[in-house]
């Protein structure tokens, strides 16, 4: 992070490639933010679906008095 000083020192190329870093940043740091949550997503649809599963196991072997 720049500071104020810092920014107001610099030329307006220097400025402008330094807007497009961060810009890019952001923009990775988005996607990565993405893909983190659809693994996440992905992981909980398995997990409901196994929790499911076994629900009815136990459903149908008559043991499902603690669920």
């Amino acid at each position: 992070m720049k500071t104020y000083d810092e920014l107001k020192a610099m030329t307006t190329e220097d400025l402008i490639c330094y807007v497009l870093e961060l810009q890019e940043k952001s923009e990775l740091k988005e996607r990565q933010s993405d893909c983190f949550y659809k693994q996440l997503k992905s992981v909980e649809c398995e997990y409901n679906s196994f929790k499911n599963a076994i629900k009815s196991i136990l459903e149908l072997t008559g043991k499902d008095e603690n669920i």
